[in-house]
């Protein structure tokens, strides 16, 4: 195959059946059960890839892994990656510092990239047979010494960081994701209709639908930005100008999750502040924040 790592990791996950989006993970799950998977690792093995989320996350872990690939190996085409090129990968993602949670991650999606690669030579008859799951084990060594994060990542000073922001489209994200506690992959790409006066309407994770709403003068800027159309930043861009603006508030950079953990914080402060008992206040900003158990938010307090 040829093309940038960005288009041959696309022709992987959309051609090799592996994208499943729309479907039941559910059902999937059962009908592996069924034909007899056992164990996660072996119903994981049999399952697609359900949520966009989900997707992004994993397509931008293939085009990583493949892209160091490339650099150390001179890989060009993805079809011919084995379970070595994985490892190496891998090994450089621990070497880098990352937490344990993060470097399972990156373990997990190149796992599904496996399977993917699997479907793709079946499907296109290339007669190849892969084992990336081969590097993944052998790189699991690797991350076994990392730490698990147990801190916080929320900023201490998020409204300084916020300000310092340059871009203002950035800015403004980062005052949506501050008010609002969306995720990044929310606050992206927002079309005119999702704008209803100061309400927001989001697709949370798992496909949740989400209202938030939004300060006036934030709702007013927004409305602004989508007169022009839709209201879409580049992630990565994004990121960048959020670090660099914790480096001149002096914070540490947690990535753009950090402000949502700003949210949760805050508005659990200002409910219990208002006389709101605290487990009825987690609650609630658990179903705000779409998750599906409150101990997920209290994760957030720290």
């Amino acid at each position: 195959m040829r093309g940038s790592p960005k288009y041959q990791v696309g022709q992987i996950y959309n051609e090799s059946g592996i994208k499943r989006i729309g479907e039941s993970k559910h059902e999937a799950k059962a009908a592996a059960r069924e034909g007899g998977a056992r164990t996660w690792a072996e119903i994981g093995q049999k399952v697609g890839i359900h949520s966009y989320k989900t997707a992004d996350a994993y397509r931008e872990t293939w085009k990583r892994c493949f892209e160091h690939a490339r650099a150390e190996s001179g890989l060009k085409d993805i079809t011919k990656m084995e379970g070595r090129h994985v490892q190496s990968y891998l090994k450089s993602v621990a070497d880098s510092g990352c937490s344990r949670a993060t470097f399972n991650q990156y373990a997990a999606a190149l796992g599904k990239l496996d399977q993917a690669l699997n479907l793709y030579s079946e499907k296109h008859d290339l007669g190849k047979s892969y084992d990336l799951a081969q590097g993944v084990t052998s790189a699991r060594e690797f991350g076994t010494n990392l730490q698990k994060f147990e801190g916080s990542r929320a900023y201490d000073r998020p409204a300084d960081l916020v300000h310092a922001v340059s871009d203002s489209k950035h800015q403004l994200a980062a005052q949506i994701q501050h008010e609002t506690g969306v995720r990044i992959n929310e606050v992206g790409h927002i079309r005119p209709d999702q704008l209803r006066g100061n309400d927001l309407d989001v697709q949370g994770k798992g496909g949740k639908e989400l209202t938030k709403t939004l300060m006036p003068e934030t709702a007013a800027q927004l409305r602004g930005e989508l007169e022009r159309g839709s209201f879409q930043i580049s992630k990565d861009d994004y990121r960048a100008d959020l670090q660099t603006a914790a480096a001149q508030t002096g914070q540490e950079y947690t990535g753009s999750h950090g402000l949502r953990w700003n949210y949760a914080q805050e508005q659990i402060e200002a409910r219990c502040s208002e006389g709101t008992p605290y487990y009825q206040a987690l609650g609630e900003v658990s179903r705000e924040m779409g998750h599906e158990r409150p101990d997920i938010t209290e994760h957030y307090l720290r």
